[in-house]
C-alpha cells in the first residue's frame, strides 16, 4: 500500500483537492440553507439573538464539509487508480491496485512498468470534476443568507420594518365607529348624515339647517352652533339637531312683533323724555350705570336679526338687552 501510495501521491493529492472543494460546496448548501431559515425566522419574531444565524450557518458549512470529506469525497485508492487511467494507461493503474501484494514476476514487471508509464503523465493534466448545479445553488444560497441576515441585523435595529409592520396582525386592526346626525322636526341635516370612521378619526363637516318658522337651538349632545366637525372619534354615538318654532313664546318673535310696532324713532318726541338732554330716565333704562338702552337697542337689534337670519341662536345677553328695551318703553 504504501508503494502504491508514493506512486499515486501527486495524483492522489489532486484528488483529494476535488474532493474538498465537492464537500465546501454541500457544506455550504447546508449552513447557508440553515442561514437563511434562522435569519428569517428571526426576523418574523424579532428576535434580537439574531447573530445566531450567521454563528450555526458558518459552524454547519465547516462541519458538513468535514463529514462529507471523509464520509465521501475522501478519494480511496482504488479511485484514483480508475482516474489515473483516465489518462491514457489503459487500466495500467487499477491493474496494478488489484494485483497488490502478488510477488509474481508478471505483478512486480506491472507495477514497475506502471510506474515509468505514469512519470510520462503530470497530474495537471487530471482535470477536476466540479460539480457546476450545486456550486450555482450553493452561491445562490451563500447570498441569500448574507442578506437575509443583514436584513434581520438591521430590522432589529429599527433600520428597516419589521414583519410586524409589514403584515399588521389582522386581530390588530383599527376599530370602526359610526355617528349619525339626526334632526328633530323643524330643520334637516346637510352633509352626510351618517359617517362610518376609524376610531380616532375625524368626521366631515355637517350643518344643521332650520325649516321656515325655525331656528336651530341645540344638538343633543350639547354642542351650540349650527355646524360641527367631530375630531378624534372614539365611539359610536347618535346627536340629534334640535330647532324651536317661531311662535308667540319665542324670543325672536317676540322682537320680531315688538319692532314691526315702531321701527323708526330717530326723534326724541318718539319716546317720552326727561332728564338732562332728553334722555328717558323712568324705570332706570340704564345698562351699566352709563349707557341708555335706547341707545344700543337699533344695534342689538340688527344683530340679532342677521343671527336668526341664518339659523342660529340669538345669545341670552343680547337678548336681556332688547327685551329690556320694551319692557322700558311700555
Amino acid at each position: 500500500m504504501k508503494e502504491y501510495n508514493e506512486i499515486l501521491k501527486k495524483y492522489r493529492k489532486s484528488l483529494a483537492k476535488e474532493g474538498f472543494i465537492k464537500s465546501l460546496i454541500w457544506g455550504c448548501i447546508i449552513g447557508f440553507s440553515a442561514m437563511t431559515v434562522l435569519a428569517v425566522l428571526f426576523y418574523c419574531i424579532g428576535a434580537s439573538m439574531v447573530w445566531l444565524a450567521p454563528v450555526i450557518g458558518i459552524a454547519l458549512v465547516i462541519a458538513g464539509t468535514v463529514v462529507l470529506y471523509f464520509a465521501k469525497y475522501r478519494p480511496t485508492l482504488k479511485q484514483v487508480a480508475e482516474r489515473t487511467d483516465m489518462l491514457g494507461l489503459k487500466e495500467r493503474v487499477i491493474t496494478m491496485v488489484e494485483m497488490e501484494g502478488d510477488i509474481s514476476y508478471m505483478a512486480v514487471r506491472q507495477r514497475e512498468d506502471t510506474a515509468v508509464q505514469l512519470q510520462k503523465f503530470s497530474n495537471k493534466k487530471l482535470k477536476l470534476q466540479i460539480m457546476i448545479v450545486p456550486l450555482i445553488i450553493a452561491c445562490f444560497l451563500a447570498l441569500l443568507g448574507i442578506s437575509s441576515t443583514t436584513v434581520s441585523v438591521m430590522s432589529v435595529s429599527g433600520a428597516v420594518p419589521g414583519i410586524d409592520e409589514l403584515f399588521p396582525d389582522s386581530s390588530e386592526e383599527t376599530s370602526l365607529v359610526q355617528v349619525r346626525y339626526m334632526e328633530e322636526d323643524g330643520g334637516h341635516i346637510e352633509g352626510e348624515p351618517v359617517q362610518i370612521v376609524s376610531e380616532g378619526g375625524d368626521c366631515t363637516e355637517v350643518v344643521a339647517v332650520a325649516d321656515d318658522g325655525y331656528v336651530f337651538d341645540i344638538w343633543s349632545d350639547g354642542v351650540t352652533t349650527p355646524e360641527r366637525t367631530d375630531k378624534n372619534v372614539v365611539r359610536s354615538m347618535t346627536v340629534f339637531a334640535l330647532f324651536v318654532e317661531l311662535g308667540d313664546d319665542t324670543p325672536g318673535e317676540e322682537m320680531e312683533d315688538d319692532i314691526d310696532i315702531d321701527m323708526d324713532f330717530d326723534s326724541d318726541e318718539q319716546m317720552p323724555a326727561s332728564g338732562a338732554g332728553g334722555k328717558y330716565e323712568e324705570h332706570n333704562q340704564v345698562i351699566d350705570g352709563e349707557t341708555y338702552y335706547r341707545d344700543v337697542y337699533r344695534e342689538y337689534y340688527e344683530l340679532a336679526m342677521q343671527i336668526l337670519s341664518e339659523g342660529g341662536v340669538v345669545p341670552e345677553y343680547i337678548r336681556i338687552i332688547i327685551q329690556n328695551y320694551f319692557d322700558a318703553i311700555q
